[in-house]
């Protein structure tokens, strides 16, 4: 299993990577990119070449980082909420501000706690639309 020690050069990296991708998909698209088109087109392995045909083309992504791509961690959280033996909570969402950090707490089985500072990268606009529902109840 390899081992993968997420240091803050790493992490930088990733982010400029995903922003350096959305850079070439906005150009290549000629048009402003919803959430979606974020969360999904900024982890193409290849931007430059990979057809953007919509319901005909066969994305070539990096899944590995796509499955945390939710505000809430759902998907990340699920392995933990399955074991019983760790829950996460995220505090006070109703705050969710652009910029600032989400508090999350981490409920250990044996009763002890951490509480860890995450952060997010949506947009004052995106975090509206998170709090209208997200697709469920705001059409874009």
């Amino acid at each position: 299993m390899q081992e993968l020690n997420s240091t803050p050069a790493f992490v930088s990296q990733i982010y400029a990577d995903m922003r350096h991708s959305l850079r070439i998909v906005r150009q290549r698209l000629k048009r402003r990119l919803n959430l979606a088109d974020k969360a999904l087109l900024c982890r193409l392995t290849n931007p430059d070449q990979q057809e953007l045909t919509v319901g005909r083309s066969y994305l070539q992504v990096r899944p590995d980082r796509l499955v945390l791509q939710d505000v809430l961690g759902q998907l990340a959280m699920l392995p933990f909420i399955q074991t019983g033996k760790t829950r996460l909570d995220l505090l006070d969402l109703a705050a969710l501000r652009a910029g600032e950090p989400i508090t999350c707490v981490v409920r250990h089985a044996n009763g002890t706690q951490e509480i860890v500072q995450l952060d997010h990268t949506y947009s004052a606009a995106q975090i509206a639309w998170f709090r209208a529902g997200s697709a469920l109840n705001l059409v874009i």
